[in-house]
């Protein structure tokens, strides 16, 4: 498993380089190795993505390629593909409005292969001081997977 944060601040460059970067460590794993890619990308789909080339940090990790070391992961595991606020792990002004949020940024990608299940987007919210608030400014995303 590869638990990867790529660059924020509207930086696509890098975020398509340390795609291909991830690609590359992904494809030396060991023969038989499952692979699974978690993270935040600070990058939305390519459906959501406008112009349409925000997306591509996304689809170098989704590429189902065949030739030597290709892998073929998910990224519609944690969530589906959408643009909208019940599926936005973004949380907008780290607040408790879950109206504003609308950036899916934080991914699980697996393998195909394996048996995904339980998935889930935590939008949860603590009481602290005299306020209340979520841990981080992303929400967590959890999945049960299975291998066959």
């Amino acid at each position: 498993m590869w638990s990867v944060h790529f660059t924020a601040f509207d930086c696509l460059k890098r975020r398509i380089e340390q795609a291909k970067k991830v690609r590359a460590l992904v494809a030396q794993r060991p023969t038989g190795a499952i692979p699974i890619v978690v993270g935040d990308l600070n990058n939305t789909t390519p459906k959501c993505s406008s112009p349409k080339k925000k997306g591509k940090p996304i689809r170098l990790l989704d590429l189902a390629s065949s030739g030597a070391g290709a892998f073929d992961l998910n990224p519609t595991v944690a969530m589906k593909a959408a643009c909208s606020s019940a599926n936005a792990t973004f949380n907008t002004g780290w607040n408790t409005r879950r109206s504003d949020d609308r950036s899916r940024w934080d991914y699980i990608f697996a393998d195909q292969g394996l048996t995904v299940s339980g998935v889930d987007i935590h939008k949860q919210w603590y009481d602290l001081g005299s306020g209340t608030t979520s841990p981080s400014d992303h929400y967590a995303v959890s999945a049960v997977l299975a291998a066959p």
